[in-house]
């Protein structure tokens, strides 16, 4: 008997084989940035640099993620950095 994980393990096999092309990735992009930037002129720069929004967003869900970076340790003015900002004015 042929569990699940092993059939998928010999088709995803079979087709490296076959030298089947693997899909293309989705566009990225990630711009460093910092707090003093403007928020609008990343994001311009950032839909720009994938070929404009309107071919990427049409009839579709977009998330945006911002990472807000930091230890766990880090405290600003005593409280958890999660709790001294927000993402969204």
């Amino acid at each position: 008997m042929v569990t699940r994980r092993e059939l998928f393990t010999m088709a995803a096999s079979a087709a490296v084989l076959r030298g089947a092309p693997s899909p293309p990735a989705p566009p990225v992009v990630i711009a460093p940035t910092s707090y003093t930037d403007k928020l609008d002129d990343q994001l311009i720069w950032m839909f720009d640099q994938l070929g404009g929004a309107g071919r990427l967003v049409r009839n579709k869900t977009v998330t945006i993620k911002l990472n807000l970076t930091g230890s766990p340790a880090l405290r600003f003015q005593g409280r958890p950095l999660g709790v001294t900002h927000y993402t969204h004015p």
